[in-house]
C-alpha cells in the first residue's frame, strides 16, 4: 500500500502543469504546407537538421535570438532529419519564448484597446521611477569622471560630486566606489548610481586586477537573487545590478593591451561591456579611424563580446568602440549651452559627430537601449548567474 503511495505521489509531483504553446488548425495547416513543401523538395517525408533554422526564419518569419538557437541545436543535435511530429516540437519550443510569431501571427479584424499598453507603463515609469547602475572601469587620467559629467548633464561622478572635489591618493589596491543620484527629466525620475574603479590598471603589477570588479558585479546578483528567493518578497527591492559597464582604452595608438583584453574577456560573462576610446582629441580623423579599426579587430580575435551587439554577421557594432571628447569649458551661442573641449589649439565641440563619438554613446545608453541595457541585465547576466547558482549542489 506504501508503496503504491510512493508511486502515486511521485506521478502527481511530476505533472507538469504549465500552459503549452498550442496553435490554431489555420496555424497548423500552414506549418503542415510548409513542411511538406520542404521535404518535398528532398523527395522524403522529412527536412535535414540543416535546413531547420532557413525554414524557421525564411518560410515562418520568425526572428531567432540566441538563447532559441540554442533550444533549436539542443533539440536537433543527435538527429540528421525531422519528421512532422519532430519538427512540431521545435516550432513549440521557439515560438513559447517570444511573442514574434511571424506568419503564424493572428491577424486583428478591428480595435481591441491593447496597444495603450505603453500608455500604462509610461504612468508607471512616471510614478514609481526606475533604476540604472553605471561602471566605469579605466586607467587613472583618461578623463572617466570629465564624461560621466558630460553624458549625465551635471556632477554626478565620484570626484566632482565629493565635496572636496579634488583628486584622491592612488589607491595601492583595485577599490571599489559607488555614488548615487536621483534625477528628473520632464516627469521620469532616474535613481542612478555610478560605480567608480580607482587604482585599475595604475598598480606595477595589475594581473588579475579585473577580479574585483568582477566579484562586485557578481555580488549584486547574488543579492538580488537572495531577496528574490525570500519566503517573504519586497516589492519595492532596490535593484543594484549593474546594467552598463563603460570600458576605458587608452588612447595609444597602437592595439589593444593584454591587461584590457583579458578584463574584458573576464567581465563580458557578468555585464554590458561598452568599449569606449578616451581622449579622441589627441588623434588626427585618419590615426583615429586606423585606432578604431585595430581596436574592431583585437575585441574580434579575442572573442570579446561588447554592447550592443552587432548584426549582419558583423562581430561588432559599427559604432564600437566609441571614441570620445569629454567638455571642460561651457559658452552659450544663439541662445543654447555649447560644451566644448578647450585645447592650447583651440575649443572642440564635444558634440559634433566629426569630432567625436560622444553624441552617439549618449543616444545609444539614453535614447535608443537604455530599456535595453536594463532587460539584458536582467534576462541574460543574471539569469546565466541564478542558473548557474542554483544548479550548483549543495
Amino acid at each position: 500500500m506504501a508503496d503504491n503511495m510512493d508511486a502515486a505521489t511521485v506521478e502527481a509531483e511530476a505533472v507538469d502543469y504549465t500552459i503549452p504553446v498550442t496553435l490554431s488548425a489555420s496555424q497548423m495547416q500552414r506549418i503542415a504546407s510548409i513542411f511538406e513543401q520542404q521535404a518535398g523538395e528532398y523527395e522524403s517525408d522529412q527536412i535535414p537538421v540543416t535546413m531547420i533554422d532557413q525554414v524557421l526564419v525564411e518560410k515562418l518569419g520568425l526572428k531567432l535570438n540566441e538563447r532559441q538557437e540554442d533550444i533549436v541545436m539542443q533539440s536537433t543535435q543527435q538527429l540528421e532529419s525531422l519528421t512532422f511530429e519532430q519538427f512540431l516540437v521545435v516550432v513549440k519550443a521557439v515560438l513559447g519564448m517570444t511573442t514574434e510569431w511571424g506568419h503564424l501571427e493572428t491577424k486583428l479584424k478591428g480595435s481591441v484597446g491593447f496597444e495603450t499598453i505603453g500608455e500604462q507603463v509610461q504612468r508607471k515609469l512616471l510614478k514609481r521611477g526606475f533604476e540604472f547602475n553605471v561602471m566605469v572601469v579605466g586607467e587613472s587620467g583618461l578623463g572617466k569622471s570629465t564624461l560621466l559629467d558630460t553624458l549625465f548633464n551635471s556632477k554626478v561622478s565620484r570626484r566632482t560630486a565629493s565635496e572636496e572635489g579634488g583628486l584622491d591618493p592612488l589607491p595601492q589596491t583595485v577599490g571599489i566606489d559607488s555614488i548615487t543620484h536621483v534625477m528628473s527629466e520632464n516627469g521620469y525620475r532616474m535613481k542612478l548610481t555610478i560605480t567608480d574603479t580607482p587604482g585599475f590598471g595604475d598598480q606595477v603589477d595589475n594581473s588579475g586586477c579585473w577580479q574585483p570588479l568582477h566579484d562586485f558585479i557578481e555580488a549584486q546578483h547574488s543579492a538580488f537573487l537572495d531577496a528574490e528567493l525570500a519566503v517573504v518578497r519586497d516589492p519595492n527591492t532596490p535593484d543594484t545590478r549593474v546594467h552598463a559597464c563603460l570600458y576605458f582604452i587608452p588612447p595609444t595608438g597602437h592595439s589593444l593591451s593584454p591587461l584590457d583584453a583579458e578584463a574584458m574577456q573576464q567581465l563580458q560573462g557578468v555585464v554590458n561591456i561598452i568599449p569606449v576610446i578616451a581622449k579622441a582629441d589627441t588623434f588626427t580623423p585618419e590615426e583615429l579611424a586606423h585606432f578604431k579599426q585595430r581596436i574592431r579587430a583585437d575585441l574580434e580575435h579575442h572573442k570579446i563580446k561588447t554592447y550592443p551587439e552587432a548584426n549582419n554577421g558583423q562581430a561588432t557594432h559599427p559604432s564600437v568602440p566609441f571614441a570620445v571628447v569629454g567638455h571642460n569649458y561651457e559658452n552659450s551661442a544663439e541662445g543654447e549651452r555649447v560644451r566644448y573641449r578647450k585645447t592650447r589649439f583651440g575649443l572642440i565641440d564635444v558634440e559634433n559627430k566629426e569630432h567625436s563619438d560622444f553624441v552617439a554613446l549618449r543616444e545609444m545608453l539614453m535614447m535608443t537601449h537604455l530599456q535595453d541595457l536594463i532587460e539584458t541585465t536582467s534576462r541574460v547576466h543574471y539569469e546565466n548567474y541564478r542558473r548557474n547558482n542554483l544548479e550548483q549542489p549543495e
